[in-house]
């Protein structure tokens, strides 16, 4: 456990280290004055290769934010069945993901005043969401409200693309493929 928190403390070290050398100066509505302001660490990798648990980790020891992107999806999937809307009508989903109202306050989900923390874990609304994250209009159209999530004192977002596409110059990447050891 030792070597654990030992690897832990580096890696703070190394992203503050790697916040601190950025001292470049953007205009003000670009992304890169986005992440010039708020430090962003982004975690990409396939689905249960332990990005949230890093990204959660790595979020409470700097004291930042947590992004969990696959909640958009789910909440998306959510409001899609509530709604009656087709699972195939991509643009009436799109259409509906630039209203979306998804609020994370630590381990809760909620849509408006809704917690729907619950019924986001239904399998049923995985694999919906999972139909759902394919369409590329549903993917863009959801950028900007997770972009939004970028406010001091930073944020680590969790999610297959947050690197290459949502936060493409991210201050920090990293990308797990695969189960985490404890060489305790």
């Amino acid at each position: 456990m030792k070597w654990d928190a030992l690897r832990i403390e580096f890696y703070k070290l190394k992203i503050l280290n790697v916040l601190r050398r950025r001292s470049h100066t953007f205009s003000k509505n670009s992304q890169e004055f986005v992440l010039k302001q708020f430090p962003v660490i982004t975690v990409d990798g396939p689905t249960a290769s332990g990005k949230g648990t890093i990204a959660n980790h790595v979020g409470k020891n700097l004291g930042f934010n947590v992004l969990d992107s696959g909640a958009f999806y789910r909440s998306l999937a959510l409001i899609t069945r509530w709604e009656n809307i087709d699972e195939g009508d991509h643009r009436t989903i799109a259409s509906r993901a630039k209203t979306l109202s998804l609020r994370m306050e630590g381990s809760r989900f909620f849509l408006g005043a809704d917690d729907v923390t619950m019924l986001m874990r239904d399998e049923k609304i995985g694999l919906l969401a999972s139909k759902i994250a394919k369409y590329e209009d549903v993917r863009r159209a959801l950028i900007m409200a997770q972009r939004d999530f970028a406010r001091l004192p930073g944020l680590v977002a969790d999610g297959r693309d947050m690197g290459s596409v949502v936060f493409p110059k991210g201050t920090t990447e990293g990308f797990f493929n695969g189960k985490t050891r404890n060489s305790g």
